[in-house]
């Protein structure tokens, strides 16, 4: 093994305790220990969805998606509710180009922790692969309304919104952006474009012009 894959090994096995104690899944690092020390049984539930999910995110690294489907799928025979699992089943779903068998698995990932960003953006691309812009504009609107931190995806909703025409829709985020993210040449230049499509020329005429005062140079 090469160094190289070695460090994705030992990051990937962080990244997958990480998802695990996510607050979402609090619930499978608070299940009772016993307290005296076993070993590795059938009867040993947490311990044996532990290992499946370390094994499928080796073999997601690893890049045999296969095995490591079937690794988290073992994962969710024993915890059906672990969202973490579904998601990763979910993504390697969409990796191998199947956004329909990704669907679901994604959905179900965000109904059991709506506060994790990483699953409506997911869900989101699920979507996108399908050619639904409507639904991922939607879930996008879903991640920035409930999960705190998930503003700077308002620029990936403006521009599925002016793919789709909705340029109503997309001044009306531009404006939330330039309110949260403050004066921006870029933001400011989309604007004013879309409300040349819209012919409001007066509007585009003084956006220019506070282009102008806002970055003189």
């Amino acid at each position: 093994m090469t160094p190289n894959r070695m460090k994705s090994l030992i990051f990937l096995f962080i990244g997958a305790l990480i998802l695990l104690s996510h607050p979402g899944e609090a619930q499978f690092w608070k299940r009772k220990k016993d307290k005296t020390t076993r070993k590795i049984d059938s009867k040993d539930t947490k311990t044996r969805s532990e290992f499946y999910f370390i094994e499928g995110m080796r073999y997601f690294v690893l890049e045999d998606y296969d095995k490591a489907k079937s690794n988290f799928e073992k994962v969710l025979e024993i915890d059906p509710n672990l969202a973490a699992a579904h998601y990763k089943i979910a993504d390697l779903y969409l990796i191998q180009g199947q956004a329909m068998k990704a669907m679901p698995y994604a959905k179900k990932a965000l109904e059991l922790d709506a506060k994790n960003k990483a699953y409506y953006l997911l869900l989101a691309r699920v979507y996108e692969f399908l050619q639904d812009y409507q639904r991922a504009a939607i879930t996008l609107k879903d991640l920035i309304e409930n999960v705190e931190g998930a503003k700077e995806h308002y620029f990936d909703l403006a521009l599925i919104q002016t793919y789709l025409e909705d340029y109503e829709g997309a001044l009306e985020t531009y404006d939330k952006v330039l309110e949260y993210f403050g004066a921006s040449s870029e933001v400011m230049q989309q604007k004013q474009r879309l409300l040349l499509r819209l012919n409001r020329l007066d509007e585009a005429v003084l956006v220019g012009q506070d282009m102008i005062k806002s970055f003189p140079e």
